[in-house]
């Protein structure tokens, strides 16, 4: 039988979210730095200010 607590299962679930995050986080950073290579075009400029405004999305979302 599982004793663990509501509480604590949130706990678990929150913390296994916060890995899964960083996990992402860190793909989005290795194809960002890949994003444009060789050549940069207005293209990959506009890409990038979608992710910007999701990323400020998030942030927002978060505060």
């Amino acid at each position: 039988m599982d004793r663990k607590t509501n509480q604590e299962k949130a706990l678990a679930a929150y913390r296994e979210k916060q890995k899964r995050i960083a996990a992402l986080l860190s793909k989005i950073q290795d194809k960002l730095a890949r994003h444009a290579e060789p050549v940069v075009s207005w293209g990959h400029v506009g890409d990038l200010g979608h992710v910007e405004e999701l990323l400020n999305e998030i942030d927002t979302f978060l505060n």
